[in-house]
Parts: C-alpha cells; structure tokens; sequence
C-alpha cells in the first residue's frame, strides 16, 4: 500500500512538473498583436520590451526593441526595420539624422532642433536621450544610453 501511494506521489510531482513546463512556456510565447508579425521573426518579450529580428524596406534583417509594446493602442508595427506602435506616427526615417543609435534606440523623433529617443544601455535598461541640433553631427551613435555625436 505504502509503494503504491508513493507511486501515485511520484507521478503526481511529475505531473504539476510538466504542466508548470508548459505554463511557463505559452507565458513567454505572448507577444503583442500587430503587423510586424510578417515582416518580423524571433518575436518575444524580455521584461517589458518586445524584441525582434525585422525586415527593413531594402531586405536586410535588423534587431528591433519596443519598450512598453503592450501599452500600444492599435498593435505593433515594422517600420522600416524598427518596431513601433500602430498609433504612434513619427516623421519619416529619411528625415532623421544618420547614424548607428537607430539600431539601439526606439520612439525617435525631432523636437524643434534636438533629437529625442528612449535609447537602450549596456547593461539593457531603456532611457530617455537628447541631443540638441544633431544635423551638426557626420554620425550619431548611442553611447551607454547617451545620444552622441561623431
């Protein structure tokens, strides 16, 4: 009687095993709705940043991050290699400043004369940056965060 039981117990730990498995798998799977899914692979959340491997308008594959992505009204979207709310227009890529921090940054956009974006750091996080007339720059790149000019 004891083996059987303990048989039972055994089965029963395996069991809520496999199913916490599985639970935790379809948590992470959830990604938000939206366009990008057929320009975009690789889609999954890492804390509260969507993340992606998305198709620019010349083919070519990029890393893309969406901080925030569930709070987007409308779903998601590729933009030109980079992901962003549906809801949430901003000018044109061609009109922005050049440069290598648009791999690293997202929400970029021109205020008058200064160019703001949520830039990601070396250790991950996401925070705000400026930079006050940018078109003074050959380059722009993303320093730890920093917005800064070549």
């Amino acid at each position: 009687m004891v083996e059987r039981f303990s048989k039972y117990l055994r089965f029963a730990a395996a069991l809520a095993f496999v199913c916490t498995l599985f639970a935790s798998g379809s948590a992470q799977a959830q990604v938000p709705g939206g366009s990008y899914m057929r320009s975009c692979e690789g889609a999954h959340m890492n804390g509260d940043v969507l993340e992606a491997r998305c198709q620019t308008m010349s083919g070519h594959m990029r890393r893309a991050y969406l901080p925030r992505a569930f709070n987007c009204r409308g779903g998601v979207e590729n933009i030109d290699g980079s992901l962003r709310c549906a809801a949430f227009r901003e000018p044109p890529r061609a009109r922005l400043p050049e440069g290598s921090y648009q791999a690293s940054c997202s929400h970029i956009r021109m205020r008058d004369d200064t160019l703001v974006a949520s830039c990601q750091t070396r250790r991950g996080h996401w925070v705000e940056s400026a930079l006050h007339r940018p078109y003074r720059c050959r380059g722009i790149d993303n320093m730890d965060g920093n917005l800064v000019c070549r």
